[in-house]
């Protein structure tokens, strides 16, 4: 019973002391601005954080040609070629793994793709690939693209790894060593 009282003692003193402090939210309009302003501010900031975008319309053409060199060479199950269209830090990792038959660069599938593109760098997806690679690589040396492909198995072989048919939000993760340097396949997936 004592402790009862205590709790309650301690509930009603915490409960006194909100009203007798209040708040720190303001209720007074002064101090905000009005639609006006903020719409000005909005478009002040929008005029401060545009920057040049990180990447030409070429390198971006580039990128996407050899993302898709990279799923003709898987379709070719060619080893080499596909290598050729690998970043090469990658592939000087895994050559021996490769070279062994203990990483297999392609499967039994055929892949077309059907789609491919860069959403941009304000993009969303773009942002969050760029965290993920940033201190690796550098911002200005990762490309996403997305690209939607179709995927088709051999008559008789049952589904694999991915789902036969269309399949959209594919990703390229297009690396480069430097500005001077083409793009790479450094990841893909869903």
């Amino acid at each position: 019973m004592e402790n009862i009282k205590r709790c309650m003692y301690i509930v009603v003193l915490l409960l006194s002391i909100v009203p007798i402090n209040g708040c720190d939210k303001k209720t007074s309009t002064e101090n905000t601005p009005t639609q006006e302003e903020n719409f000005i501010d909005q478009e002040n900031k929008v005029e401060e954080t545009k920057t040049e975008p990180f990447f030409t319309d070429e390198e971006i053409k580039a990128a996407m040609a050899m993302a898709e060199e990279h799923i003709d060479a898987m379709n070719q199950k060619d080893n080499e070629l596909i290598m050729k269209t690998m970043f090469p830090e990658k592939v000087y990792e895994q050559k021996e793994r490769i070279e062994n038959g203990g990483v297999q660069l392609y499967g039994v599938v055929t892949i077309d793709i059907e789609l491919i593109e860069y959403l941009g760098d304000d993009h969303e997806l773009t942002q969050m690939v760029s965290r993920n690679y940033k201190d690796l690589f550098g911002v200005e040396n990762i490309l996403p693209l997305y690209a939607t492909i179709n995927v088709q198995y051999p008559e008789g072989v049952k589904e694999g790894e991915w789902a036969e048919g269309e399949l959209p939000n594919f990703c390229f993760i297009m690396i480069r060593e430097d500005e001077n340097s083409p793009f790479y396949v450094y990841d893909k997936g869903f």
